[in-house]
């Protein structure tokens, strides 16, 4: 850097960049370089891979460059594309198949000219969660698809709802070539939402294609042809099993929707926490371990609340003595991403909210094998009448590599 007068790492790329771009001219070739080739200068004919966004892009064709678009938000096939608790392990963000179809590379703000520069895009599979060749089929399929049509149509031709109809003879054709492609767009999902005045959780159900025919049934029953259609959100004052899929011709398609709604003795009552968790990871707020709704194994889902290298310990009242005989609490592990499961879970009860009296414990050693998972910490006990229920979930402190550890919950039942 200092023989070439580079004053930062930025202009050393450029250096490099622009000095091997003279070599791979000279034998014929043009370079293509991710985004990251524009700090400090890009070469003259390098040609931009835009994958931090469209933004890289735009820049580079306003500077006469061709580009190939490849935004992570749209192109990147490593990441998840349907809900966590059904999918494969994959990179920390989601990119379903509708988010697919809906990327144009023309982006706005190009002019015509800049337009012209826009050779085309790709979709990029990393595989550093891909162990197999079924794995990669399924991580591909049918994202790949839902690109094509994208970049070889004209913008006026293209239509979701089309596009999924014909997708069914698509998949026909998987079938044929053997070909192990996802079926998450058949998958339910569901958006959950408190009424903590009334004690009810609204729950609506949802699926990517367009008009779905989804049907549900309450209870520990099966989904037949029998199943309600749902057309509208479904509330919820009783603790109840929901199950749900996507119907084709009075026949479920698809995994099953499966979900319990917890109305339980600490729903919707006040929480005091001795330790604030932390601003990161603050789940739905301060009733958030008491509402009702339980995160998944996406913890990054608004639901969880997180504390680093610290113990939850949390009192609930319950507003008046009444007799309780169980409490559990949710927890989560992650190894990927420093979340551990508590080496213990308390439970003591009070009378005043002064004086304590532990009733109940279960440890658990920690376990590498575990990678993810979620895990309900239960702790029964006889029956007893109390007001306050103070838990504590005692925090791994220390991961094996020395970093802090994550302890993260949701929810906590009181029955």
């Amino acid at each position: 850097m200092k023989n070439e007068g580079l004053k930062d790492v930025h202009e050393l790329q450029s250096y490099f960049v622009k000095r091997i771009e003279k070599y791979i001219n000279s034998k014929g070739r043009k370079i293509i370089g991710w985004d990251e080739i524009l700090e400090g200068g890009l070469a003259p004919e390098a040609t931009v891979m835009s994958w931090r966004g469209t933004k890289g892009g735009l820049a580079a064709t306003e500077q006469g460059h061709d580009v190939i678009m490849t935004p992570a938000s749209h192109c990147y096939f490593n990441q998840y594309q349907g809900p966590r608790s059904e999918e494969p392990l994959a990179f920390n963000a989601f990119t379903p198949l509708s988010k697919v179809y809906e990327f144009d590379p023309i982006v706005k703000g190009m002019t015509e000219a800049q337009a012209n520069h826009v050779l085309g895009a790709q979709g990029n599979l990393w595989s550093e969660y891909i162990t197999t060749n079924e794995e990669t089929d399924y991580m591909t399929f049918p994202r790949l698809a839902a690109l094509s049509e994208v970049l070889w149509s004209t913008k006026e031709s293209r239509s979701w709802e089309s596009f999924t109809k014909r997708l069914e003879s698509q998949f026909e054709r998987y079938d044929y070539l053997g070909i192990n492609y996802a079926k998450s767009a058949y998958l339910v999902t569901s958006t959950l939402t408190t009424n903590l005045k009334d004690k009810s959780i609204n729950i609506s159900l949802e699926n990517e294609f367009p008009n779905p025919d989804i049907r549900y049934v309450l209870g520990d029953k099966n989904i037949d042809n029998k199943a309600i259609k749902y057309t509208d959100a479904l509330d919820f004052s009783e603790t109840t099993i929901l199950k749900a899929s996507l119907f084709k011709h009075d026949k479920p398609i698809g995994k099953s929707y499966i979900d319990t709604i917890n109305i339980h003795k600490a729903f919707g009552k006040a929480l005091t926490f001795k330790s604030t968790y932390s601003k990161d990871y603050q789940g739905d707020g301060p009733l958030s371990m008491a509402n009702g709704i339980r995160g998944s194994k996406n913890f990054g889902d608004g639901h969880w609340q997180g504390w680093l290298e610290e113990d939850m310990e949390v009192v609930i009242d319950l507003e008046k003595p009444q007799p309780i005989k169980e409490v559990s609490i949710g927890t989560l592990q992650n190894l990927e991403s420093g979340i551990y499961f508590p080496t213990a879970v308390t439970v003591s009860i009070s009378d005043d909210g002064t004086t304590y009296e532990e009733i109940g414990k279960v440890e658990r050693k920690f376990n590498i094998r575990t990678k993810k998972d979620i895990i309900n910490f239960k702790i029964k006990f006889k029956e007893t009448n109390t007001r306050y229920v103070k838990v504590i979930a005692t925090n791994l402190k220390k991961a094996p590599n020395d970093a802090g550890a994550w302890l993260f919950v949701d929810e906590l039942l009181v029955h």
